[in-house]
């Protein structure tokens, strides 16, 4: 076999490097355009667009209802059981406006219209109707029923609702800054969720948040909101509904807590966010949303993807424009979200005995004279885990002040050493006080973490569910007012 000549391999080698480093150097820098494109939309003052994605749901219809008084079935079936699914499709127009900054507050301020249907989708079983004629149409199959027209403030309601499974479900929610309000035809009832200091009450929209990602983008995607190993590539170009889109995937990796050294697919875990930006208005028209592929799933997860059209930057909005009335023949009813317990404000707790970690009894009518912050988690929580280095720092600021600081672990039997092991490792220095699970059952705590907030005697003043940088203003804002009393 005939050899190329060393300087030949070495010249050809050159030309392929230097055509690679040309197209690259080519490739419009993509932290730019994602600087850019969330720019414009945290300037923006309003925007309005129609918003479409399908998502994978159980198919509550197809689960069979249980006898009366039925509560376990009579034997355990431990073969894995494929649940009934189906596709669902969401599209709505969405109006969405940015309100005045409050003093004191770094939370942006929002309102926002959502007006659309749910409907079913084909599955690839159902094809065959599509290719089938007309009068020839498969045996059992019916012509699906046209969209319940939705109700108009006044009208009569439709005594039927979303009954029917053939027909598209009417998806009506409005946030005015103060009150989410959302249309439920099935229980012929407008959900109101009230909101604290202006936040969106979540609970009133998770099933529905893909429609309203794109204003969150900001604060997540920012410099200084996302992770500083995010990697960020440039995926060319794609035009959709005839605008020329740069197509930007975020790689956001997720923060894991292990013990040891996690192994390498642990460290690489990731969830992927693909922009389509388009060139004209650096505003999206199409993002794709993947979760982390976790060790031991058999396929990578579902791509969640939104299409946006009939983008329009500032359009004219009115207060009207984001107010949901109550349609005739429906009420009103009012959702309480802010926090999972029995107790209420100004409750005082029911005494209880637990015990620190040296097995010394303890309780909390010891502590009266000062303010108190109870903590309820476990150590098989993560998200307890995540927010104790902020209950740490309540500890560090306010124990010269006033404030006892409490962890109230609701471990049972082996799980105890588990939870003092951690304490250990971590070196948190606030009181601990263990056997706390029959004391959560008593308070009616049915989620962790869990924080309350007693007074001088011991009652409620404040309590949340869950960790967030906006729970941990709401409770410092709490702790200090208390303390100027």
């Amino acid at each position: 076999m005939r050899r190329l000549p060393v300087f030949a391999v070495v010249a050809f080698c050159s030309i392929l490097l230097g055509t690679s480093s040309a197209t690259r150097a080519a490739d419009p820098d993509p932290e730019q355009i994602l600087s850019d494109s969330l720019r414009v939309i945290s300037q923006a003052k309003s925007l309005s667009y129609t918003a479409t994605y399908r998502s994978r749901v159980l198919d509550q219809s197809q689960i069979p209802d249980q006898p009366p008084g039925a509560i376990f079935a009579p034997t355990i079936n431990v073969e894995p059981v494929e649940l009934p699914m189906k596709t669902i499709q969401t599209r709505a127009k969405v109006v969405w406006q940015r309100l005045p900054d409050v003093a004191d507050d770094d939370e942006p301020r929002v309102r926002f219209s959502i007006d659309g249907t749910i409907s079913n989708v084909k599955e690839a079983a159902d094809e065959k109707a599509k290719t089938a004629p007309a009068d020839k149409a498969p045996a059992g199959d019916k012509q699906k029923k046209p969209a319940v027209k939705p109700p108009e403030a006044g009208a009569k309601a439709d005594p039927e609702g979303e009954a029917d499974g053939d027909r598209d479900e009417v998806l009506r929610i409005a946030f005015n800054g103060k009150v989410l309000r959302s249309l439920n035809t099935r229980q012929q009832a407008v959900l109101e969720y009230a909101s604290d200091d202006g936040e969106l009450p979540l609970a009133g929209i998770t099933r529905v948040l893909p429609l309203i990602d794109l204003t969150s983008l900001p604060e997540e995607l920012s410099r200084m909101s996302r992770p500083a190993d995010t990697a960020i590539h440039y995926k060319g170009t794609e035009t959709i509904e005839g605008t020329k889109c740069h197509v930007i995937e975020v790689r956001i990796p997720l923060e894991i807590e292990t013990t040891g050294e996690p192994v390498a697919e642990v460290k690489e875990l990731a969830y992927t966010r693909r922009l389509f930006v388009a060139q004209s208005d650096l505003l999206p028209r199409r993002i794709e949303n993947q979760g982390a592929q976790f060790p031991g799933m058999p396929t990578a997860p579902e791509v969640v993807r939104i299409e946006l059209s009939q983008m329009k930057l500032n359009p004219p909005v009115k207060p009207s424009d984001f107010e949901l009335t109550v349609p005739k023949g429906f009420e009103l009813k009012e959702i309480e979200t802010e926090f999972t317990s029995a107790v209420m404000l100004g409750d005082e707790l029911p005494e209880a005995t637990l015990t620190d970690g040296d097995g010394k009894e303890r309780t909390l009518t010891e502590f009266h004279g000062k303010l108190v912050l109870l903590d309820f988690w476990a150590s098989w929580c993560p998200p307890c885990k995540l927010s104790m280095p902020g209950i740490q720092e309540f500890h560090d600021e306010f124990k010269d002040k006033g404030v006892v600081v409490i962890g109230v672990s609701i471990d049972i039997e082996e799980e105890v050493d588990a939870a003092k092991a951690y304490l250990k490792e971590k070196e948190y220095s606030y009181l601990t006080l263990f056997d706390g699970s029959d004391f959560s059952e008593d308070l009616g705590i049915r989620s962790i973490p869990h924080v309350l907030l007693l007074d001088t005697e011991g009652k409620l003043l404040y309590q949340h569910t869950g960790d967030s940088p906006k729970l941990e203003k709401r409770l410092r804002k709490a702790i200090e007012e208390n303390l100027k009393k």
